[in-house]
């Protein structure tokens, strides 16, 4: 390693070593997911609000807790924002008439519910350090 390495910073051709790898496992189950919501419906305009929001993941092991919860609350907040406030709309010559942020409502930090994630461990023996794939 020690002559490839040095072949790669003094050498004649000078060039950066690059390497890519993957992992996968046929046999890990993927992780579960159930989500209960309450909402609120305005009866006269249809305008839905979420309340509040419970998801529970069942992912095998939780690796990093805080960064599994993030990551389940995220694609939440992008499903909201998807379903409940982002509207790309186009003219009749198929022109993008949002193409700000003015216009483009994004769901934000002040649209969320009130979240609870649960995450649900057991361990997986077919995943990696007990995690679910």
């Amino acid at each position: 390693m020690a002559d490839v390495a040095s072949e790669t910073l003094y050498g004649s051709r000078r060039q950066q070593i690059m390497a890519s790898g993957h992992a996968s496992c046929h046999d890990s189950p993927p992780p579960f997911h159930a989500q209960f919501v309450e909402i609120a419906v305005d009866c006269e305009t249809g305008q839905i609000r979420v309340e509040r929001s419970v998801n529970v993941i069942e992912l095998g092991r939780a690796i990093n807790p805080q960064l599994a919860s993030g990551q389940v609350e995220g694609a939440i907040a992008m499903g909201l924002g998807f379903a409940l406030s982002e509207e790309l709309l186009l003219d009749e010559h198929g022109q993008v008439r949002n193409p700000a942020f003015v216009d483009y409502k994004v769901f934000s930090c002040l649209d969320m519910p009130a979240m609870t994630t649960i995450l649900v461990e057991d361990h997986e023996p077919t995943g990696p350090f007990g995690a679910k794939s």
